[in-house]
Order: C-alpha cells, then structure tokens, then sequence
C-alpha cells in the first residue's frame, strides 16, 4: 500500500520495492505467494478498514482459509489507524491467519505484552501521521503566506506571483506594509489575481463582441 499515486510507479503501474521486499522474505521461507493485493494511492491514516476494498477482500479470504499466513512489507501498510488497526491485525489472528512483516517480523497474541506492543506500533504509525501532516499544512500555510506557488491548478496565480515578485520582495522588506497598511504576500497576490482576471474578463468580452460584429 502507498498513500498516494505519486508513490506508485507510472512505468509498471507498481509498488516495487514493497512487492520485491515481500517475494524475497516468502521465498527465504519457503512459503508460496498464492495472491497478492494492491493499494494505490489509499490512505491508512483517513481511510478505515471498512472502506477498503483490499482489507475486506483479504478478510473474506481469510474466512474462507483460502491462504494462511499475511505478508506486508511493513505493519503500518495494514493500516496507521490507532484506534482500529491493531483489531484488525489481531482478527486475521483469530482466524487463524500468521500475520507478518518483512522488516518487524510476525506479531503474535499470545499474552498482554503482545496486544500491548501490537497497539503501542499503530500508536506510533498514527502519531507519526499526525506529525507528518502537520508538518506539510505549516509548510504550506508558509509558501502561501510567502506568494510561492507550490503546485495545484492555479495558473492566474502563478502569473500574479512572476509579476508580483518585485511588490512582494519590497512588502517583505517593509515589515508586510504597503502605505501604512499591514497586507501579507498572499493578499497582494489575490489582489493581483483580481485585477488579472477582471482584464482577461474585459478582453475575452471585447474579442467575443469584435467577432460578433464581423459576422453582422
């Protein structure tokens, strides 16, 4: 499983370094790969179990015993839900299934330590993506209060942030003042945004009405 498509290999349509990582570990084994299951671009963090197609085909195929042991290149891959999770893994447990990873080896549940260290993992998966997206959303919020385009379909944006370089450099130097009046980069780029779109508005208009009178 990877979060999102970016992750996925456009070439082959793959997660390579997972699929290679879970083939090598079952052939030192010995075990024999009788399906494999994908998730492509599928959070494990906003997504529950129940909404995942992958999950609940395995949990149908584990009630069916049509394979016996689980192998995911790492825990979290089942999921990052604290909450939930570790359930999860504990109920292909139940139903007799190993469940493993190619890097933290098989989670048991043969006494409380096991169910406490099952859950302490997901504990930390989920922490770990609360942290992450913290991270991206202050980095965000940064570039934009900056004016930087940092990607997205916003094309009059990104011409106001080439032509606003200059205002923003000088609004920047000015402790974010601009004749007295207190404006962050981002609102002098909407501002400059408006005024973009107002024109290309106006000129599409005055195009439309020259072609209508050379056709009268």
């Amino acid at each position: 499983r990877v979060s999102t498509k970016k992750q996925v290999d456009k070439q082959k349509d793959d997660i390579p370094m997972q699929r290679i990582a879970c083939h090598r570990f079952a052939e030192d084994k010995g075990w024999m790969i009788v399906k494999e299951f994908y998730e492509k671009g599928v959070s494990g963090f906003k997504v529950s179990a129940n909404d995942r197609d992958a999950i609940q085909d395995l949990k149908d195929a584990a009630s069916k015993k049509e394979f016996d042991v689980l192998l995911v290149y790492m825990f979290d891959r089942i999921g990052r839900i604290d909450s939930e999770t570790p359930f999860v893994v504990e109920w292909f447990v139940k139903q007799g299934i190993q469940v493993w990873s190619t890097q933290e080896g098989q989670q048991k549940f043969e006494d409380q330590t096991d169910k406490l260290m099952n859950y302490i993992r997901f504990w930390q998966a989920n922490r770990e993506s609360q942290k992450t997206s913290m991270r991206l959303k202050t980095r965000m919020a940064q570039l934009t209060e900056a004016g930087i385009y940092h990607g997205g379909t916003v094309p009059c944006g990104f011409m106001a942030s080439l032509m606003g370089g200059r205002l923003l450099n000088y609004v920047h130097a000015n402790n974010n003042q601009v004749f007295g009046i207190s404006m962050y980069g981002q609102q002098l780029l909407s501002a400059i945004s408006f005024v973009l779109v107002v024109i290309t508005i106006l000129f599409m208009h005055f195009v439309v009405a020259k072609q209508e009178v050379k056709v009268q």
